[in-house]
């Protein structure tokens, strides 16, 4: 096979290319390759440990999200063809078997275009790195009143080391029901399983504790314990339909895939109910840390700008 993505590029370095989501997927899935991710643009490279043969060594200097024009919905892949060109034949001929034609009608997302194509500061920050700070401000606050955390875990913001983030957790490429319930696992044992029982039962300046245990002497979940301790501690309305509602749609959610079978279908409607379970989840997270931030004690915590004004959060 000859060079195709170097006819391609034809000497230009920036020349875009345009793939089925499907073209990342023996990357994603596979633990040899490393995964270095930001949500609007990517890399891929193979590990170490697993790279004998320089011949057959994958280098995938840069990779984007991008969009049909005429839906926006319908995602792709984006890459620069000079990179590609440098591949070995065998990688090439698996990314050209994916190769949309007429890339007239495809675009890249804007974090691409920005930081990539024209060498500007991407500003925005994608949803998924916002809510890592705001468990992270949380977690700051709760130190101030002096209670143990309200999360157990952090993890690292801010980061193209895919490793450094929980598994599964980043938008989903091939939308199938396997991908889909993988990442809600994951969404649920970060918000939800990581919730510590002790940062509700313990008394502080101007919090009142609830108890642990049912009046049958059984421990409370730690949604009950959320919602009891918020409504023992602020006067805010909605905390349920604000905060609760949304973390027991995710725990709902979550309970299909572990009690019951089901197909692992290729359903593009996926890409939307990860962005609105997302947008929920976050909005839930969210409303924690700003009442919080109310407790005279947590006036030392510096919130970041684009949290605080809560803006230039996107959701590639």
């Amino acid at each position: 096979m000859d060079n195709i993505f170097k006819s391609i590029a034809n000497g230009d370095y920036l020349k875009t290319v345009y793939f089925n989501v499907c073209v990342l997927e023996r990357y994603f899935s596979n633990p040899k390759y490393y995964i270095s991710y930001s949500d609007y643009r990517g890399s891929i490279s193979v590990k170490d440990e697993f790279n004998n043969k320089p011949e057959d060594s994958e280098y995938i200097k840069n990779f984007g999200h991008a969009y049909e024009k005429d839906n926006p919905e319908k995602r792709s892949i984006v890459a620069f063809a000079s990179d590609l060109a440098k591949l070995s034949k065998k990688a090439q001929g698996h990314w050209y078997s994916h190769l949309l034609e007429n890339s007239e009608d495809y675009y890249p997302n804007n974090g691409f275009i920005k930081n990539l194509i024209y060498g500007e500061w991407v500003e925005d920050i994608s949803i998924f790195d916002a809510l890592l700070m705001e468990i992270h401000y949380i977690n700051k606050m709760c130190e101030c009143i002096n209670i143990p955390k309200i999360y157990k875990e952090e993890f690292e913001y801010n980061t193209m080391d895919k490793e450094d983030r929980p598994i599964n957790y980043h938008i989903i490429l091939l939308p199938t029901r396997d991908n889909y319930y993988n990442f809600i696992n994951t969404l649920e044992k970060l918000v939800i399983n990581n919730l510590e029982p002790e940062a509700f039962t313990r008394d502080a300046n101007l919090i009142v504790s609830v108890e642990r245990k049912t009046e049958e002497g059984f421990n409370k979940g730690t949604l009950v314990l959320m919602s009891e301790w918020f409504s023992k501690n602020v006067s805010a309305e909605k905390i349920e339909e604000t905060i609760i509602r949304p973390l027991k749609m995710l725990r709902k959610i979550r309970q299909k895939p572990a009690h019951q079978l089901y197909d692992n279908l290729y359903d593009e409607t996926i890409w939307e109910d990860q962005k609105e379970l997302m947008q929920s989840v976050y909005s839930a997270v969210r409303a924690i840390r700003l009442l919080l931030t109310n407790h005279p004690d947590c006036e030392k915590v510096i919130i970041p700008k684009i949290l605080f004004e809560g803006r230039n959060i996107v959701q590639y």
